[in-house]
């Protein structure tokens, strides 16, 4: 998995991530497309070590709960190339 580290306005975690996106108007879109396939629940982060939003569905305290939500990510095509990241502040 990746690690970011000392991502400001973000607690430690680990994040399912949908997307990560460098332009906010590519964000923007994506989280439209994301919310009108039915996905409430979405949000980002921005990391300003790698210039990059990161936009993700879930946050869990321990790897465990986070592989067990990956292997149950059911079949919406946003989920396809879901990824965890940890971040570490």
């Amino acid at each position: 998995i990746q690690i970011l580290k000392n991502v400001t306005r973000a607690e430690e975690g680990y994040y399912l991530i949908l997307a990560v996106h460098d332009d906010v108007i590519k964000r923007d879109d994506f989280l439209k497309k994301v919310v009108a396939s039915g996905q409430e629940n979405v949000d980002f982060f921005f990391d300003v070590n790698t210039s990059k939003y990161y936009i993700f569905v879930d946050k869990f305290d321990n790897i465990q709960a986070a592989n067990a939500a990956m292997e149950t990510k059911g079949s919406n095509p946003y989920n396809a190339k879901m990824s965890i990241v940890k971040i570490e502040n």
